[in-house]
């Protein structure tokens, strides 16, 4: 029987983690498994594992008869075991840095083989050692024909709007992702953040204005 659901995965749609004789799987919903055979079958996720840049995963069979609680329709994978789990505002401001350059070579990397992050939460990096390592294999998928890049508001509220913050202001960005999980707002950063160059400004009152326009869809 599954011994523990990780309570971090209950919002993810697409599968939950879960512990189990100190191994550390997933199950991948009926909804989600194309997405997770077109990933295996393209030759990027070992490409990935390879460099280093996500965490190393692999699809195992368990036994669903000691498993009860597991749908019959999913897909299980294992992942490495993480050291040690770490949160976005603990990290110094190099970790969290590299988590943003993590995250950037992996949807210049994706986009050349046709695939896109769903999201840019910067809960989907953890660290082993020193390395920045990307560990939610659910969040990559095709990407729809005209479809931009629904994650780049995420990311600059939760990696790039945090980092300026400290470079530019010499504020440190830890307090506000303790307070503020889903990373700093665009509006109020616009407000706070005052005049620095035009196109760093630019960045931030577009990203605003979009911030308010998917508040107004849903």
């Amino acid at each position: 029987m599954i011994s523990s659901f990780d309570p971090a995965s209950f919002r993810d749609p697409a599968g939950h983690v879960f512990s189990l004789q100190d191994r550390i799987f997933r199950y991948v919903h009926a909804t989600s498994v194309q997405d997770w055979r077109d990933l295996f079958n393209s030759g990027l996720l070992g490409y990935l594992q390879e460099k280093g840049f996500v965490v190393a995963t692999r699809e195992v069979q368990l036994d669903r008869a000691l498993n009860p609680d597991l749908p019959s329709n999913s897909v299980v994978l294992e992942h490495e075991k993480v050291p040690f789990i770490s949160y976005p505002y603990e990290w110094s401001f190099e970790m969290l840095r590299d988590a943003a350059l993590l995250h950037l070579e992996l949807m210049e990397t994706c986009l050349g083989k046709d695939f896109i992050l769903k999201d840019s939460s910067a809960y989907n990096i953890q660290f082993i050692g020193t390395r920045a390592v990307f560990i939610d294999i659910l969040s990559f998928t095709r990407p729809k024909p005209g479809e931009p890049w629904l994650g780049y508001n995420q990311f600059c509220k939760m990696f790039l709007f945090p980092l300026m913050l400290q470079a530019y202001k010499e504020v440190p960005f830890q307090s506000w992702l303790r307070s503020e999980l889903e990373g700093i707002d665009s509006v109020l950063f616009s407000k706070l953040f005052g005049l620095v160059s035009l196109g760093i400004m630019l960045i931030v009152v577009i990203d605003a204005r979009l911030d308010f326009c998917f508040s107004l869809l849903g």
